[in-house]
């Protein structure tokens, strides 16, 4: 027979029907008990309206087998996620080290765009390697580099063997950690940004706003 923990015990409990809570004893299908005091008291000055507080002492309450198994699969669910997003975790810094190694970003699809790797920390710290992100996207480092501005940020960078533009894209540092988003925009999307109105906005230097015609900070 398994014996079970305390803390598996424990999600069988019952809510309480007063705020100080009170007691239970949960005896699992295996014919396992387990008692919970969860009666709460006031300190110091409170200490006097102690004896008129109630509890809820509700007693033994026996797990039928069909609740049992519920939870037993909630629970074996619950770490089957907890063992993949590990695994996951884990293959992701295995894979952002090789491309470390080899001095360039990862890329990443996701269902809301494609993003360039970058580890926890430059994320947080809201930085990353231009040269590194040049050579990924094989466009120049100052395109690369002009993505490196406080505000809402776009770069239309060309591909230095196609010809083909980029748009790179973050949101705001000032509110956002750094991601950084690529995608290829059509001419018409590229023609929507006008230069002068951008670089003129208020605050747009101190924002980042540079004189270069590809780069737009809001």
């Amino acid at each position: 027979m398994k014996n079970y923990t305390t803390e598996f015990a424990a999600k069988f409990k019952q809510n309480y029907a007063y705020k100080m809570g009170g007691s239970q004893t949960i005896q699992l299908p295996n014919g396992q008990q387990f008692e919970f005091n969860d009666k709460e008291y006031y300190g110091g000055r409170g200490g006097k309206y102690n004896s008129g507080i109630k509890h809820d002492n509700k007693g033994l309450i026996v797990i039928t087998r069909k609740q049992f198994s519920a939870i037993l699969k909630t629970e074996r669910e619950r770490k089957a996620r907890i063992k993949l997003m590990i695994a996951e975790r884990e293959a992701a810094a295995a894979a952002y080290a090789n491309n470390s190694a080899a001095g360039i970003y990862g890329i990443s699809v996701r269902d809301y765009g494609t993003y360039i790797e970058l580890s926890d920390q430059e994320s947080e710290g809201k930085y990353y390697d231009v040269e590194r992100l040049a050579k990924t996207l094989n466009i120049s480092v100052t395109d690369a580099g002009l993505l490196n501005s406080r505000g809402k940020t776009y770069v239309f960078a060309k591909e230095l063997t196609t010809g083909k533009v980029m748009q790179l894209f973050h949101p705001s540092l000032s509110c956002n950690s750094l991601s950084i988003c690529i995608s290829y925009p059509t001419g018409e999307a590229i023609a929507s940004f006008n230069h002068n109105e951008w670089a003129n906005a208020p605050y747009a230097g101190v924002l980042g706003q540079t004189e270069n015609k590809n780069h737009f900070v809001c």
